[in-house]
């Protein structure tokens, strides 16, 4: 997930060197490529989530370090739109809804869980200064119109996250933005958007500072009695001209000349009036979030009731459930969709005069009758493929188990048993693995299968090994099973024996290994018995 925000920052530098370059077909692209992040904002949450399928990756902790966040969490991801802040802020309702969002944010507990994630320190609620997703969020309220908060936040950050020692650091300093963020900070200003040119205003940290700048310009930056006691900006002076805009644009800074600032103790509203704001936005057409379902199960016993969503305010969806692009034509998403089968639903929102969004495809699967899944086990929340019932709901995990459909399970066995409802006469049964060595993925070092007919009293059908070695470094999938011979089983019991600790030539030796499982298969081999 994280990704995306990523790559959607990425393009939007892009669409501004292509627009320099005069190659508007290219800036038009990518500008539409920046706004990828629209897909991911749910608006019952606030936050910027991974879908699966259309559904929204659950559970859901914002403060749970996993595979969708990058060295962090939903927390500190929760902002990251650093090129359309402005379109962020709408997306939450405005400026006082965004602005209390910023607050919720540095007063949340400072509770981190999920995968323990040793760049994450310096936590302040659950911003954390010690890695990099969260450098630019304090910057944040100068574009809600509080660059009051702005400037005592990044005076407490800059008096609390560092010190004159070896040591000084909260975080690890990766090529050295920890240093980078302090000295711009400390000059009164910060590039929270790069590509914009233009330079959000906090607080200075010394009386003066002096900065000679590459065209031969000199700048002088002068706030007399900067201390921690007086963070905040009564009054700008650039040039000896007031400068009541709570940024700075890059020309203004190569220029050069004297910066004054004017401090205090109390908060001022300098910089707070709308046109006095840094903003950031993707230019050209606007583009329309992708639906996503807000209820109803993916997995269900005879029917769900789904209900779909957009994260924008008077988009109209429409869907379809017999595998056709949905047009204006189709059925309109008004309250629940009754579903009683095993399908895809597609569905699209369209505004008035825009264009439509990108189609949501959902998996719905319908679990026979009487069929259910116990498993002796625990899988790791990050790696759920949407819940207890994922290794009998007939997907397939395909090549890349990032994309959500592997379910994980970490240094453990693990005994599932499937009962089918009734005695079958079963052929190959097996159970989907893949291998990412690099990923600390094994093989299972042996799957046991088992069958009983009626009551609990199991017979063993045979046992199965992998072929892939431990030490391979391809992704490998393989279908570990055995020949049931048709036998007439109706309770399936598959014993996972996991492949212990990393080997010793791994980077991650001796630490507890993962198996993936997809999908648990049973093949009936004739007709359903008495």
């Amino acid at each position: 997930m994280s990704k995306t925000l990523e790559y959607a920052f990425d393009d939007a530098c892009i669409a501004r060197v292509a627009g320099k370059l005069g190659r508007r077909a290219e800036q038009a692209r990518y500008d539409r490529r920046a706004q990828g992040w629209k897909h991911l904002f749910d608006p019952s949450s606030g936050f910027l989530r991974g879908r699966l399928e259309g559904h929204w990756w659950s559970p859901f902790d914002p403060t749970e370090v996993n595979a969708n966040y990058t060295e962090g969490n939903a927390w500190q991801y929760a902002f990251f739109v650093p090129h359309d802040v402005s379109g962020l802020m709408a997306f939450h309702g405005g400026s006082e809804a965004f602005a209390a969002r910023l607050d919720a944010l540095f007063t949340a507990e400072s509770r981190i869980t999920g995968t323990q994630q040793p760049d994450i320190t310096g936590l302040v609620g659950q911003y954390a200064h010690g890695n990099e997703p969260s450098h630019h969020l304090a910057y944040l309220h100068a574009f809600a119109g509080q660059p009051w908060k702005t400037q005592a936040r990044v005076r407490q950050l800059m008096d609390g996250m560092y010190r004159n020692a070896p040591d000084g650091l909260i975080g690890n300093e990766d090529c050295g933005q920890m240093s980078a963020w302090l000295v711009m900070s400390a000059l009164g200003f910060y590039s929270v958007t790069p590509a914009s040119g233009q330079y959000v205003i906090g607080t200075p940290w010394f009386p003066e500072a002096t900065v000679r700048l590459q065209n031969g310009a000199v700048m002088t930056l002068r706030a007399p009695g900067a201390s921690p006691e007086r963070p905040y900006i009564q009054a700008l002076h650039r040039r000896g001209q007031a400068h009541p805009r709570a940024f700075l644009t890059w020309e203004e800074l190569m220029a050069g000349g004297e910066l004054r600032f004017t401090l205090g103790t109390q908060p001022s509203d300098w910089g707070s009036a709308e046109v006095e704001r840094p903003r950031t936005a993707t230019p050209g057409p606007q583009v329309v979030p992708a639906p996503f379902v807000a209820e109803g199960a993916s997995h269900f016993r005879g029917t769900t009731a789904v209900r779909l969503g957009v994260a924008l305010p008077g988009a109209r969806v429409h869907y379809t459930l017999d595998g056709s692009e949905p047009t204006e034509a189709s059925p309109l998403a008004e309250g629940t969709i009754s579903i009683d089968r095993s399908g895809v639903l597609k569905a699209r929102a369209w505004v008035e005069g825009g264009e439509p969004s990108p189609v949501l495809e959902a998996t719905f699967t319908r679990v026979p009758e009487g069929r259910s899944l116990v498993i002796q086990g625990r899988y790791s929340r990050q790696y759920s493929a949407g819940g207890d019932s994922a290794l009998i709901d007939g997907l397939r995990g395909g090549a890349h188990w990032r994309q959500g459909r592997w379910q994980g399970y970490q240094g453990q066995d693990v005994v599932f048993t499937v009962d089918l409802g009734t005695a079958q006469p079963l052929g190959r049964v097996a159970l989907g693995c893949i291998q990412d060595t690099r990923s600390w993925i094994l093989m299972p070092r042996e799957v046991i299968f088992e069958g009983a007919k009626e009551g609990r009293t199991f017979r063993e059908l045979g046992r199965a090994r992998p072929t892939a070695e431990p030490g391979s470094l391809e992704v490998l999938r393989e279908d570990l099973g055995v020949e049931a011979g048709g036998a007439l089983i109706r309770y399936l019991r598959v014993t996972v024996r996991h492949a212990g600790p990393l080997p010793s030539n791994h980077p991650g030796a001796g630490s507890p290994s993962f198996f993936f499982a997809d999908e648990i298969l049973a093949e009936v081999s004739g007709p359903i018995g008495p």
